[in-house]
């Protein structure tokens, strides 16, 4: 018999972490004949869907729409479906699937801020109402659950589609850094510690990709300051992201606010990069071994991890590469996980 699957997910309108799950798993779910699928896109007040993200939509070949406020919500679709399973527990979703008593799935990918304010206590019920929970790392979980964890529930890494193949390491040069260019990425700690650093800029350059609201900005820095070695390449396709990454020795992720997750280093793993990243929330969940983890905010620390690794041997690194690569399978969910789960809980 075929499952009807709704998945919902929230959204500001361009393609991040949260979009590139949402599309990854429901590309895993079309492939299987036994699921017919349905998606809904809930665009944040005040966002539209880009047309980046609506051609990624329509590539998957699925029924789409989008709805902002609640009582736009479809109603319709709700009740069509065997299972919902929505990105976060947007409470008019987890109410209205709950009171129609569809089996309710949520993947739940921020760290709740104000658990028990009202807003946080009508989250936190949305979240309970679901049949299973699952969580992008224990971090997060444990801004949702403050009691023992539910039986109902677990934490692992939400992935989207990651190479997994070990890049050569011969030819493998420098760092790169991949991320939203906004406050708190610790781009303006990274660019001051490399600049400080005591390395050889031709075997060590520094690649940074993605856009955002500072990266105009900090172009015009560098500008006036020029650093060696450093590229600032802007927003990328994936294809060249994945090449960046694997050319690359280490992956930068230095955050100085708490992430959720961290998929950069999932991604730098996949091909065996190793990382340095800061303690920063999820991150040292999803870091690996042979990793660095420094301290948020502190450009000394930084510095330190940066002149380290310059300075490692090539048997030591080898060594790391391997480590990073081969552990990152006991760690990720895969396509197969999410159909056998769904198949179950229907």
């Amino acid at each position: 018999m075929t499952i009807k699957i709704l998945m919902i997910s929230p959204t500001q309108g361009e393609i991040g972490g949260i979009e590139q799950f949402f599309l990854a798993v429901s590309g895993f779910l079309k492939s299987d004949p036994n699921f017919e699928l349905r998606l809904i896109a809930k665009t944040v007040s005040g966002y539209q869907l880009d047309e980046s993200l609506r051609e990624l939509l329509d590539a998957l070949g699925l029924r789409w729409t989008t709805y902002q406020r609640p009582m736009q919500l479809p109603i319709q679709d709700i009740l069509w479906a065997d299972v919902v399973y929505v990105q976060n527990p947007i409470p008019e979703v987890c109410f209205l699937a709950y009171l129609f008593r569809k089996r309710l799935v949520v993947t739940i990918h921020n760290f709740l801020l104000r658990p028990y304010s009202i807003q946080g206590l009508r989250w936190r019920l949305a979240a309970r109402l679901a049949s299973v929970r699952w969580y992008n790392s224990q971090f997060v979980r444990s801004s949702w659950e403050t009691a023992p964890p539910s039986a109902r529930s677990e934490a692992f890494p939400t992935v989207s589609n990651m190479p997994m193949r070990l890049s050569p390491l011969a030819g493998r040069k420098g760092f790169v850094f991949i991320s939203r260019w906004v406050p708190n990425k610790g781009i303006e700690e990274l660019l001051e510690a490399y600049r400080n650093a005591r390395i050889d800029r031709h075997e060590w350059p520094l690649t940074m990709m993605g856009s955002g609201v500072l990266l105009r900005k900090i172009k015009t820095e560098v500008a006036a300051r020029p650093i060696t070695g450093l590229s600032i390449l802007g927003r990328v396709s994936e294809a060249e992201k994945h090449l960046r990454i694997g050319a690359a020795k280490w992956l930068i992720a230095p955050p100085s606010a708490p992430e959720d997750m961290g998929l950069t280093p999932l991604e730098a793993r996949s091909q065996g990069v190793p990382c340095i990243v800061t303690n920063s929330g999820g991150l040292p969940e999803v870091c690996g071994p042979g990793s660095l983890i420094v301290t948020p905010g502190n450009v000394h620390t930084l510095i330190e991890a940066i002149e380290k690794v310059g300075a490692l041997d090539e048997r030591t690194y080898e060594e790391i590469v391997h480590s990073t690569f081969d552990s990152l399978n006991a760690s990720i969910r895969v396509a197969s996980f999410y159909r056998k789960a769904l198949h179950e809980i229907n």
